[in-house]
């Protein structure tokens, strides 16, 4: 469940992950779409924990769609590669392992002999697997991409237990990781370790595979593995086999995995995806409320919604945000469901501001939502485009909260919408 913590009076959006240090290498890959994220810090939380029960208006959810993707086990689809041969870049390594480099398993240990090097004359990329656990990790990052690769294992008689992988979104020393596996003829799934709340989580997608698609040793493979905004999902030949939904990284190095047996890769390439303009497929929508504890028993005993950890504004920030009027403000949190992935309500209530009951007899009867909350990837981007349309800002705003910023503002019909995002 998402937590929220409070930073100089205001609320820090607990999922927004951290970028690694960036190693940047122009040199090596000539092009790369950046979407700029940040991380959240850990602080002190001020918010009072609730627990209840769970849902809205099921033609609001309808509206407000937002899901989680399930594995295909339907017919075969093309690789993105042979589906759209354009925007590739061909990352094979270069003369000596150049634009990539080594990190071992686990990180901060001592590397073996070099056991990674490319046949020029085949164009393919080999490691002998005798030079201990390591990462191969190009020293480029990048953010929302698909990463193409085809492998082979040397089949050797009365060997068994191969075992290798492939990564996205690593951290530059590994301590981050987040990996295809696959084995002979098994596996075909991800897990790793990635940030969460700004810690680190491992996740394993093994038990969701619904078919293993991969080739024994001494037979070629193909995989894909796309990473879009917090989603990762692997494709083997000819299918998706694995996602993961809740990936807390949002950029970093791609790379192979070197774990004792000898296997070769050849195609490798990669594919930057645009950013896309929001972080989350999902909104909070806020309600001003006349009696809090009266709404707060009908969203959760009538409506059946679980209220969740809220949290608090100062009088200061308030004012500052621009949405309120100099004061203070306690707001209760209720999701239809657990995760990212559902709409939440904030509901909230000013006893003191002489606040007015529009004419609700209609849903026509009166214009405007108290306020929408969107998550953006970059405010940066959202303030351009903000600003080619005429659009003011209000309050101070944009405002830093933590590792991210808060944009306040109202739409032609005088509805306030707040973006926040790094």
């Amino acid at each position: 469940m998402e937590i929220k913590k409070q930073v100089n009076g205001f609320e820090e959006i607990a999922d927004m992950p951290e970028i690694c240090a960036r190693l940047r290498n122009p040199d090596c890959i000539p092009a790369r779409h950046v979407q700029n994220t940040g991380m959240k810090q850990n602080h002190g939380i001020s918010s009072t924990p609730r627990t209840f029960a769970t849902i809205l208006s099921s033609c609001m959810f309808a509206l407000l769609l937002a899901g989680t993707a399930s594995v295909s086990t339907g017919a075969e689809t093309k690789s993105a590669l042979e589906a759209d041969p354009q925007g590739w870049q061909d990352i094979l390594p270069g003369d000596a392992l150049k634009c990539w480099y080594r990190v071992t398993v686990p990180p901060n240990g001592t590397l073996g002999r070099e056991q990674w090097h490319v046949d020029a004359a085949r164009n393919v990329l080999v490691c002998d697997g005798d030079g201990g656990h390591d990462m191969l990790l190009t020293s480029a990052e990048y953010d929302d991409a698909i990463f193409h690769f085809e492998f082979c294992y040397t089949k050797i008689e009365g060997k068994t237990g191969y075992n290798s992988g492939a990564y996205v979104r690593n951290s530059k020393d590994g301590a981050l990781w987040h990996q295809a596996q696959f084995g002979d003829a098994k596996d075909g799934f991800l897990f790793g370790e990635t940030m969460v709340d700004g810690s680190k989580k491992f996740f394993n997608t093994q038990k969701d595979v619904k078919e293993n698609r991969v080739k024994p040793a001494g037979e070629w493979n193909t995989m894909e593995v796309t990473a879009r905004g917090r989603t990762l999902s692997l494709w083997v030949n000819g299918a998706v086999t694995a996602k993961y939904e809740a990936c807390g990284v949002p950029s970093g190095h791609v790379g192979l995995e070197g774990e004792g047996y000898r296997i070769e890769f050849r195609n490798l390439k990669i594919k930057p995806l645009p950013a896309p303009a929001f972080s989350k497929g999902t909104i909070d929508i806020g309600i001003v409320v006349s009696d809090l504890e009266k709404s707060a028993r009908f969203y959760t005993e009538a409506l059946g919604m679980t209220e969740v950890q809220g949290f608090s504004v100062t009088a200061d920030v308030a004012k500052k945000i621009g949405l309120i009027d100099n004061m203070p403000a306690t707001v209760r949190m209720f999701v239809a469901a657990d995760g990212d992935a559902s709409t939440r309500i904030k509901m909230m209530s000013f006893p003191t501001a002489g606040g007015k009951v529009p004419n609700q007899s209609f849903i026509h009867s009166t214009l405007g939502f108290r306020y929408l909350t969107l998550y953006v990837s970059s405010a940066d981007k959202a303030l351009e485009r903000l600003a080619k349309y005429g659009v003011k800002t209000i309050g101070e705003t944009p405002l830093s909260m933590g590792a991210n910023r808060l944009i306040a503002f109202q739409d032609p019909d005088g509805n306030f919408i707040e973006l926040i995002g790094p």
